[in-house]
């Protein structure tokens, strides 16, 4: 049997040779629900599953082509939705207050600011970025006050954070960590990070192994439960995401590993920062961003160049995006939910002998 060999040493069978599709969030069997969504390399496709169990959406086959995360960190600044992660490095390099200004732009930092504010004691833990990127997060935190140690399996992106931010970056595979990294821990941040892997819970699981004993982690993933049911693929091109998950996903994957979650209400956020969800062009999909070669192949286009361009400046910002929000038809607006959801996963204290506190049957 032809098989293919992913990360965390979990196998795959090819989509030519397997007929069903079990979900890794949840152990339920996926059904097909769109055939043919458009690769993020150009020529490819992929099928893409939905889980009847917790509703989140699985790209088949769960490959990566190899060299991929490279391409992307080498080419950033010249791909549509990456373009902005340099200009964040470019900005977090130069703000007084970083972490403020990253708040500011995106709900998922609004979220990580948010929970280490609601945790005091948050000075005193160490804190591993997991997938630090270009760096800018880790950096953002540290000249906060936290003590944050980025952690990348790209070696080019931990390069660039270290001559950028300084050494406070280890191009590490959690799979298989350097010693002094297992239990070392107390607060994992994964932002944006899960929904690459083609093994999720494996991936968790290697996560835990990084945190102390009660160690927690804050995981956040683009949010299928933001748009309608019926959209087909709203979040980054399959192979760069392989997941479009749903909270109860999320929760179930959790579970299985053992932790508690609570979810990130985003009311507070959308009050300052209009964010607006269609209502139409559900089986609509972007162009590739890759070529055959995985260099870009196309500019960004410009409507995506103003988009972004238009977060860093308030109040002309938000009034240029409140105007082109309310002139596009068919949009509702978000309240307590956000494009991403955030998840506070929490392990679950095991019964204790005589524990007074322990729910008895």
């Amino acid at each position: 049997m032809s098989e293919m060999l992913v990360d965390g040493g979990v196998s795959e069978v090819t989509r030519e040779l397997e007929a069903e599709v079990v979900c890794p969030l949840c152990g339920a069997l996926a059904e097909l629900w769109v055939r043919g969504v458009q690769s993020a390399v150009e020529g490819e496709s992929i099928d893409a599953y939905r889980c009847p169990g917790c509703d989140s959406v699985v790209s088949w086959p769960l490959r990566v082509p190899e060299g991929l995360y490279d391409a992307i960190y080498r080419n950033a600044a010249h791909l549509a939705g990456y373009s902005r992660y340099a200009r964040y490095a470019r900005h977090c390099e130069r703000a007084d207050k970083p972490l403020e200004y990253l708040a500011n732009q995106e709900d998922v930092y609004w979220a990580v600011a948010e929970v280490l504010a609601r945790h005091p004691e948050a000075r005193s833990w160490r804190i591993v970025e997991i997938g630090s990127g270009l760096g800018y997060l880790t950096a953002a935190l540290r000249a906060a006050g936290y003590d944050v140690t980025g952690i990348d399996i790209s070696s080019e992106a931990i390069a660039e954070a270290r001559a950028r931010f300084g050494p406070h970056y280890e191009h590490q595979n959690i799979f298989d960590p350097d010693d002094g990294f297992e239990g070392a821990f107390d607060f994992a941040i994964l932002l944006e990070t899960i929904e690459h892997v083609p093994a999720p819970a494996a991936f968790l699981s290697a996560v835990t192994g990084l945190l102390a004993p009660g160690g927690s982690l804050l995981v956040t993933t683009p949010n299928r439960d933001a748009h309608p049911r019926d959209a087909h693929w709203r979040t980054d091109l399959p192979p760069v995401h392989l997941f479009w998950m749903t909270e109860a996903g999320v929760e179930r994957l959790g579970a299985n590993l053992g932790y508690r979650t609570k979810f990130v209400d985003f009311t507070d956020f959308n009050r300052t920062h209009r964010q607006t969800v269609s209502l139409s062009d559900f089986n609509s999909t972007p162009p590739a961003i890759l070529d055959t070669t995985l260099r870009p192949r196309a500019k960004i286009p410009f409507r995506a160049r103003v988009m972004e361009r238009a977060r860093v400046y308030r109040p002309v910002a938000a009034a240029f995006r409140f105007v082109y929000d309310t002139a596009r038809p068919r949009r509702a607006r978000l309240t307590t939910r956000s494009f991403s959801l955030a998840a506070v996963m929490s392990p679950v204290r095991p019964p204790l002998p005589n524990d007074a506190s322990t729910p008895t049957s």
